[in-house]
């Protein structure tokens, strides 16, 4: 870890950000082996430092008329500060949300296939990281309630953004890709990209 820390003094602003998803990776990976459900601090986080915890309902203005749901998913640490894995939802609509309303919508993932016949496919949630700064400097991010997710949750497709325009971005391309998606949702290969009841995946 301090090779790590020592190179990132010499590389660009890029590479520090490939490396910071690294270790995002790293330490999502450490910690007990609980069910998703369970929210469990991972080593170097305190619960006193968090504004947001799992299943927290995170609601945000695409642009000046709709607004977007986010879930918190994933809490993690590293040296660029605590990062915060949210899941994306299809909530796109004037009406301000509420947690009734998004218990109703569905969570953008994708179908990848096992490499053995007859094995099922996982479903691998997506979303993105944001980090602490972003969310204390521009509050951009509200809470609107809180989510109880089960074992099937599971966060496999993100990115990283300094900034919430690079959030809206990531979340508009998410959505873009499932709007030219193939008309068969049984599909993986040519569908890998699609929508997921979010009912399926919490308590």
């Amino acid at each position: 870890m301090s090779y790590i820390l020592r190179l990132s003094m010499f590389v660009t602003r890029n590479t520090k950000k490939i490396i910071s998803l690294l270790l995002i990776a790293m330490l999502g990976s450490c910690g007990d082996n609980t069910s998703s459900s369970e929210f469990v601090l991972k080593p170097g986080l305190e619960a006193s430092e968090l504004v947001f915890k799992k299943g927290d309902c995170l609601a945000f203005n695409i642009d000046s008329l709709t607004y977007g749901v986010a879930l918190v998913f994933e809490v993690t640490k590293d040296q660029g500060g605590i990062w915060y894995g949210i899941l994306f939802t299809d909530y796109s609509s004037p009406d301000v949300p509420n947690e009734s309303l998004v218990r109703e919508r569905r969570l953008l993932g994708r179908r990848m296939e096992k490499k053995l016949p007859g094995e099922p496919t996982d479903i691998l949630l997506e979303g993105e990281f944001v980090n602490e700064f972003m969310v204390a400097e521009e509050n951009t991010f509200s809470v609107m309630g809180n989510v109880r997710f089960n074992e099937q949750a599971h966060f496999g497709l993100y990115g990283a953004c300094e900034d919430f325009a690079g959030y809206v971005k990531a979340f508009k391309t998410a959505m873009d890709k499932r709007t030219k998606r193939s008309d068969d949702p049984s599909n993986a290969k040519s569908n890998p990209n699609v929508y997921f009841d979010l009912d399926d995946f919490i308590d």
